[in-house]
């Protein structure tokens, strides 16, 4: 609640803060961050987008440390729908070095989030993390049909410079 109430007052960049000392005062709030990082990517008032990405730079700038393996997932998904490829690595990063890997549903939410901002580059990177060995005995050929689907439309939809073709004839 207090948040959203950041956002709604123009001091997004405050709530990486806030939540790094909501946290370090009360670690039991630890286990309930993926819902805050939640409310934070898709607000339930309405906000401009850009007080969302410096919200979601601030926490990542202030608090990633202080986030639990899914509060990580969750902020990684939502610097993927604000092409933010850097920070999706390093959140990927400093899962690995808790010992975890993002889960299956993470890396299409992730591949998704990239080919909405028709960052091709960036979705087949982490599509290719998902159909690693790891992943592929639980990745339903439907779901790895869709992504794939998708990425050719967003392809496809691509602007092709004037003069040059796709076409090679």
């Amino acid at each position: 609640m207090t948040v959203t109430a950041l956002l709604a007052l123009g001091r997004p960049e405050e709530i990486g803060l806030f939540i790094a000392k909501a946290v370090a005062t009360m670690p039991y709030l630890r286990d309930a961050l993926h819902l805050t990082v939640s409310a934070l990517a898709e607000p339930t008032i309405e906000v401009p987008r850009q007080r969302i990405v410096v919200a979601l730079r601030d926490l990542y700038d202030q608090a990633r440390n202080e986030l639990n393996p899914e509060a990580i997932q969750v902020l990684a998904v939502a610097f993927s729908r604000v092409n933010d490829e850097q920070r999706v690595s390093a959140l990927m990063q400093l899962l690995s070095s808790k010992g975890q890997s993002a889960t299956r549903d993470t890396l299409i939410k992730t591949v998704q989030g990239f080919l909405g901002c028709k960052n091709l580059d960036a979705a087949f990177g982490v599509l290719h993390r998902l159909v690693s060995a790891e992943f592929v005995g639980n990745l339903q050929l439907a779901s790895l049909q869709r992504l794939v689907t998708d990425a050719a439309r967003v392809a496809s939809e691509a602007d092709v410079p004037e003069g040059e073709h796709s076409d090679p004839a």
